[in-house]
């Protein structure tokens, strides 16, 4: 009898904790899937994917060159960290994450102590609730195996009426997707909306095969030469052609969310 008690007293014990023990692993499986995947994304390429003219593009379109000082921004998904020094010699207070060792470690030089190493979507982002000013997050959405866990990170970590930039491959180009059907203009501008993102525009970015004219040197004249006829490209060109779009966003303030709603509005009932 006394062992029957011992038994029954113990097992609900090791059954938590085997639990909590398969949950780890199971994160840190997550993680290492992750961070092991993109571990040397940008081992054999140094700099900024495509040239800096896209990062170029969005500072002189989303950000101002007067501001406060104190504004604080993270780029998530920075890569190495291109976006980030940018934003930091405009005098914006700016930090990168990314699961990427190999970018962290490039970007290290340029960005020392503003650049983290982190898979969100298991261990999230790295800064306290409500920190941010404005957050970033350009061609990586795509790449998550879990986009409304990351948005979900993404609200927390933002300050309430905080500005959300997001950007997706157009699927035309030929980009492999994960969950094809999310991301469309139009199935990701609703994805952004029912979790409580208000878009303020929606903008398209394509690089022309025109800008290949000018020869890509580091001449003051040829920079500004692709510079003004990708402004002319993508002004003049339908939104459908570019080759990605820029959700523009404000965080909203809801007592309710998605995740939620789904459950309560499809709970059975007895007729």
């Amino acid at each position: 009898m006394i062992f029957i008690f011992l038994e029954r007293l113990y097992y609900p014990k090791k059954v938590r904790s085997m639990a909590t023990e398969n949950k780890i692993e199971s994160s840190i499986q997550k993680r290492s899937r992750a961070c092991e995947e993109y571990k040397d994304y940008y081992s054999e390429y140094k700099g900024p994917i495509g040239g800096d003219y896209r990062f170029k593009w969005i500072c002189d379109t989303y950000f101002k060159r007067t501001h406060d000082n104190n504004e604080k921004i993270l780029d998530l998904g920075c890569g190495e960290g291109t976006l980030v020094k940018m934003l930091a010699e405009m005098d914006y207070d700016s930090y990168g994450v990314d699961a990427s060792e190999s970018g962290i470690k490039q970007g290290e030089n340029n960005s020392k102590g503003r650049l983290f190493l982190s898979d969100i979507e298991t261990e999230g982002i790295p800064f306290p609730d409500k920190f941010f000013d404005c957050i970033c997050c350009f061609e990586t959405f795509e790449h998550f195996f879990n986009p409304h866990r990351a948005l979900e990170e993404v609200k927390r970590t933002l300050k309430q009426g905080g500005r959300f930039l997001v950007s997706i491959p157009n699927p035309m180009i030929g980009h492999p997707f994960i969950y094809p059907g999310l991301f469309t203009r139009r199935y990701f501008k609703d994805f952004l909306m029912i979790n409580g993102m208000k878009i303020t525009s929606v903008r398209g970015w394509g690089q022309a095969p025109q800008l290949y004219i000018v020869p890509d040197k580091p001449i003051q004249l040829f920079h500004f030469l692709r510079r003004c006829l990708h402004s002319i490209y993508s002004r003049y060109t339908p939104i459908s052609f570019a080759w990605l779009w820029v959700f523009d966003t404000v965080m909203q303030q809801t007592n309710d969310d998605i995740y939620k709603k789904v459950a309560r509005e499809t709970r059975p009932v007895c007729p």
